[in-house]
């Protein structure tokens, strides 16, 4: 506290003014006032030196006091006959549980769905953000995590045992649509969200378990119906009689029901070794969840499960769906943009996709749907016309103030898309881009291809798949166990010719009269790695995979606890760019694991002690030319905060001090705690 005089009129007023930090910012309030100036030295020349000098003597009072505590601090420790080490609690959650409480409201939420849909007996509340919060900190196994409680401040699994960490995991499967309506509801205020665009993908995670849901035999009820009417109209279509029963009522005997080639037996169970093969085969991703399929990781030994995400136009996740992992990922597309169109009310929005979705089915689906689409397109299977149009130099433009790389660009209208079956027509734009860092890389991969077919060659290998990267330039001999005769060179010049290209297709969305600028078409494609990086922030640093629970309500809740870990730190991410202090995912992780608090006791009273470990100081002053001396380095740190000051100050959270009483504490983390018992795991409170 210290001594103002402010200005009032034709007086001066004196104030005993306090100062504290909140948010990031100073504020102050008057404690004392001691009236006009005037008035005061009229009495007494030297009064407002008397009060400056009073209460500065209070302030430097209370730093002595401080360096006593202190030194009675090592004192102590150093006399302390006590065995073992004093406990260090981490409070990375608590710049967290700002953002789920204040900014997504969800405690208000999940307890309010708790109360009214449920009957459950425990803080649902408290267990699932401890779990969503753990995913960001260390994610882990369920058991694991409820574990590590003793290692975090807050006492936050206070009266909570490990069961009902996973019936939290069933009440979020059971409200995934409410909550996550409620959670895009609150980014929609936040960040002014126009949805313009969406982008989609898909990917898989991985169980360590051998054996898939077929293997066990476990059928997955939720869409037993549905398997049931496809078996159904399979039957209609092919003239194929299921019933027990005569149009008399009589029953039909044994060899007249064999001949209807019957699929459910008298109950209705599905008699699944009678099922031909083409229709097992259709309906085998409704009956099973965890199943082998085509992993993005290449872990095709272990059971998948596939999972659609929709982010917006910030990175932010909108919604994602849940499917078999041996289900298509273009036979899914259909299913999961339906089902976002009818939660959110989304209209005219162009979908931006990676050319693994790229089927004239799905593109003739966004179209009825009344959407558009940006999605990528093979160059390598255009025809002759439109391959002349990319290489043909003349037409193409430049697109100024494009961050990503120099990006050269042409439009071409009327590009058609047939599917081969249905005879289904797309008619689209398609446009070409070439970039030389593109070329660049794309020469580089084609040197190592050759290198490696050219290998093959020389030594005569086997090539047992030509039709994919290097193989498919090399020639075989079938007649002889395939093996590699010669380099197939027109198809090397043919890739050759094509490096630094590449394409998208475009169609505005039909109700939409504005065609996108170039600058938003080349932009717009580039933003679609932001959710190839969400799904590598789900599964690297969200632990998304692999996944330890295995019943599928369980899954289903350890996808919403990593969307909501992604939707947080996502959040977490915008609001310190917003403030000025743009931080890397992986920096905000780091940041919040290195607040500790080792919690001593000195006469009675308990202390916590903020510690950091100060990691990467002697990184920042890395130069190829010259490393930073000492002393810059020194006179740097102490011009920087830590980054979790600045993530606690931009959570509206104060930073501590390097000692902190409980009322201090509770003060910075905005609590309300009784007492350090309240704080901490009653394990820990009994070793300090």
């Amino acid at each position: 506290m210290h001594i103002r005089v402010v200005p009032s009129g034709k007086y001066h007023l004196v104030y005993l003014v306090e100062n504290w930090r909140e948010g990031g910012t100073t504020r102050s309030r008057n404690v004392v006032k001691f009236g006009r100036l005037e008035d005061l030295v009229k009495d007494d020349p030297d009064a407002l030196d008397k009060l400056k000098a009073k209460y500065n003597e209070d302030r430097e009072k209370a730093a002595v006091a401080n360096e006593q505590l202190i030194a009675k601090l090592n004192d102590e420790a150093l006399s302390s006959s006590t065995n073992g080490a004093a406990p260090s609690v981490g409070y990375g959650l608590e710049p967290l549980r700002q953002i789920w409480e204040k900014d997504l409201d969800l405690s208000y939420w999940l307890n309010y769905l708790k109360r009214y849909k449920t009957k459950l007996d425990f803080d649902v509340d408290a267990v699932s953000s401890y779990m969503v919060g753990q995913k960001v900190l260390d994610p882990s196994s369920i058991l694991t995590a409820y574990d590590a409680r003793t290692s975090l401040f807050g006492n936050l699994l206070k009266g909570c045992q490990l069961q009902h960490l996973y019936r939290a995991l069933d009440f979020l499967h059971s409200n995934k649509e409410q909550i996550i309506k409620h959670v895009n509801k609150k980014l929609d205020s936040i960040v002014n969200r126009s949805y313009s665009m969406a982008f989609y993908d898909v990917t898989n995670v991985y169980f360590e378990s051998p054996l898939t849901d077929e293997e066990r035999n476990k059928i997955n009820d939720e869409y037993l119906d549905e398997v049931i009417e496809i078996i159904k109209d399979y039957q209609s279509t092919h003239g194929l009689d299921n019933s027990f029963f005569n149009n008399d009522g009589s029953k039909k005997s044994a060899d007249e029901i064999a001949l209807g080639l019957n699929f459910f037996d008298e109950d209705g169970n599905i008699l699944f070794e009678n099922l031909p093969q083409d229709l097992y085969h259709e309906i085998k991703g409704l009956l099973f969840f965890k199943m082998r399929g085509l992993s993005k990781e290449h872990r095709y030994d272990l059971p998948l499960i596939s999972i659609a995400l929709v982010i917006d136009e910030y990175g932010f996740p909108i919604d994602y769906e849940v499917f078999s992992g041996c289900r298509s990922e273009f036979k899914t597309m259909p299913e999961a943009i339906e089902q976002i169109k009818t939660k959110y009310n989304i209209k005219d929005t162009v979908i931006v996709a990676d050319r693994g979705l790229n089927s004239v089915t799905n593109l003739d689906m966004l179209l009825q749907q009344n959407y558009g689409f940006i999605v990528a397109q093979k160059i390598t299977n255009l025809n002759d016309e439109f391959r002349s149009k990319m290489l043909d130099d003349n037409g193409y433009l430049t697109i100024e103030g494009v961050p990503y790389e120099e990006y050269h660009y042409k439009v071409v209208d009327n590009y058609v898309k047939v599917a081969k079956k249905t005879k289904t027509k797309v008619t689209c734009k398609i446009v070409f881009a070439y970039s030389k860092d593109r070329a660049a890389r794309d020469l580089k991969q084609l040197e190592q291809d050759i290198a490696k077919a050219k290998d093959a060659v020389v030594n005569n290998k086997c090539i047992y798949q030509n039709t994919r990267n290097w193989q498919s330039m090399v020639k075989v001999d079938n007649k002889e166990a395939c093996k590699a005769l010669a380099l197939n060179q027109e198809l090397i010049d043919k890739r050759k010719a094509e490096c630094g290209y590449s394409a998208v297709v475009y169609h505005k969305a039909p109700n939409v009269d504005k065609d996108l600028t170039p600058l938003d078409l080349a932009a717009s494609y580039h933003r679609l790695v932001k959710i190839e990086e969400c799904f590598r922030i789900m599964k690297s640093n969200l632990g998304l995979r692999p996944m330890y629970v295995s019943s599928n309500e369980h899954i289903y809740g350890h996808c919403l606890v990593c969307y909501l870990a992604l939707v947080m730190i996502r959040l977490l991410e915008f609001k310190l760019k917003q403030s000025g202090h743009t931080m890397t995912i992986e920096r905000i992780i780091s940041a919040l694991n290195s607040g500790k608090l080792t919690v001593v006791k000195i006469n009675g009273e308990v202390l916590f002690i903020n510690t950091n470990e100060y990691k990467g100081l002697y990184k920042q002053g890395f130069d190829k030319d010259q490393e930073k001396s000492v002393d810059e380095l020194k006179l740097q740190l102490k011009e920087k905060k830590l980054d979790l000051d600045v993530i606690m100050e931009t959570c509206g959270l104060t930073p501590l001090s390097k000692v902190n009483k409980t009322n201090n504490i509770n003060k910075c983390f905005k609590r309300k705690y009784r007492g350090h018992s309240d704080m901490l795991d009653q394990l820990i409170v009994d070793l300090i």
